[in-house]
């Protein structure tokens, strides 16, 4: 669960940030009907660099540091940039399924069977990756109680677009 809650806030923050750019850009619009859906998949590309670079640099995205997850080698040292990268790839592929929602109703449940059987998901296993949970501090709750604040806030406060339950769809 500690796990799922940090990419969710992960893929949240980036969404946000997505969406201010390409809201920003309008040219960045595919001319095509249910652009969401196009956007959607390629949030997940798009996001690989930005979760390489967090792993390598602080061996943590923002919602892992939240959550108090850090991301090691097995010898305790941090992942290289290029292991950084095969991780996010990794999890790109092995748990949401390069995106396809269909698929990633399988990839999901794959990867919480292998982390509830093994301690660990499959793409940590066969690369002797260590993800490393601390207690949850006063400061970690505080930041995590904020972020939801602000996240529904942002859902059902969005101007023009109430009760809109997708970061998307408050693009138009």
């Amino acid at each position: 669960k500690i796990r799922s809650t940090a990419r969710l806030i992960d893929y949240s923050l980036f969404l946000c940030f997505l969406s201010f750019v390409v809201k920003r850009f309008p040219e960045w619009q595919f001319d095509v009907p249910n652009q969401r859906i196009y956007w959607s998949m390629l949030s997940f590309v798009l996001y690989i660099p930005v979760d390489s670079i967090c792993v390598w640099l602080f061996r943590a995205t923002p919602g892992k540091w939240l959550m108090g997850i850090t991301i090691n080698r097995s010898d305790g040292r941090r992942l290289s940039f290029r292991e950084s990268v095969r991780r996010a790839v990794d999890v790109w592929a092995k748990t949401l399924g390069f995106g396809f929602m269909i698929l990633t109703m399988f990839t999901v449940y794959l990867q919480v069977s292998t982390l509830r059987r093994f301690g660990a998901t499959s793409y940590d296993l066969s690369h002797g990756w260590r993800v490393e949970l601390k207690s949850m501090n006063h400061l970690r709750r505080i930041g995590y109680f904020v972020f939801l604040i602000c996240m529904f806030g942002g859902i059902f406060l969005a101007p023009g677009r109430a009760y809109s339950f997708s970061m998307f769809d408050m693009l138009y």
